[in-house]
């Protein structure tokens, strides 16, 4: 099976990445918020996702970045959300003169309620408890 390879831009930092083609529609467009197919220019990262199979047939997908290993998942679907989140990381660590903010905000009273934290940490419960007494979800 030949792997798919594309291009991505955001935020000043080019990704490519080399799939194999089932997992191109578990991968969610933009795979970074405000990215663009890009055909040239310097590459920032290359993720690739290479599949082999366990034993009892079951696929184990190697995800690396430049060659190196990050991780193994068990599914098409975990390896896309592994290949997501390393495409969203990838861009918040290389971008220059940028931060990048993990957080829920709502709208209050004319004012932006911002509330950063790491995953699984309860942001969008409160974002949701707070939609839910009259804030406007962002």
């Amino acid at each position: 099976m030949i792997d798919s390879v594309f291009s991505v831009s955001a935020w000043g930092v080019r990704i490519d990445l080399k799939v194999p083609p089932d997992l191109l529609d578990e991968l969610p467009a933009p795979i970074v918020p405000g990215a663009e197919f890009v055909n040239r220019g310097p590459v920032d990262a290359v993720l690739s996702v290479r599949v082999n199979h366990s034993v009892e047939g079951s696929p184990l997908c190697e995800i690396a970045e430049n060659g190196m290993i990050l991780g193994v998942e068990t599914s098409l679907r975990g390896a896309a959300e592994a290949v997501e989140s390393w495409a969203q990381l990838t861009v918040a660590t290389v971008a220059e003169g940028l931060v990048f903010v993990h957080a829920g905000v709502v709208g209050w009273r004319n004012r932006a309620i911002v509330i950063p934290g790491r995953s699984l940490s309860g942001k969008s419960t409160l974002v949701l408890e707070l939609v839910g007494a009259g804030a406007d979800y962002y």
